[in-house]
């Protein structure tokens, strides 16, 4: 379906610029941000030296307040995906 309002695709898993995307789907209807495919929705992949854990860490640790964010790692076409699902934020 593309980038929407629910759906944003970074090329990248960076927690500074995820932690953003995070935050906005929070302040509104949630959503789900999917890493490793680029603004066209074409599959790049992540590499998964960009550690997912570490993803994790950060989001969970530096978002207050906390917030249920789920992290999935999916293979498509050989491929790396991470998805993160956001729900919309109670505060």
């Amino acid at each position: 379906l593309g980038e929407g309002q629910n759906m944003e695709f970074k090329i990248h898993a960076r927690a500074e610029s995820i932690g953003r995307e995070v935050c906005a789907f929070l302040n509104s209807g949630g959503g789900y941000v999917i890493c490793g495919v680029d603004e066209h929705g074409d599959l790049s992949g992540v590499e998964m030296k960009s550690d997912v854990s570490q993803l994790e860490y950060a989001i969970h640790n530096n978002i207050s307040p906390k917030a249920l964010v789920s992290i999935e790692i999916n293979e498509i076409d050989e491929k790396q995906v991470i998805v993160i699902e956001v729900p919309a934020g109670k505060d």
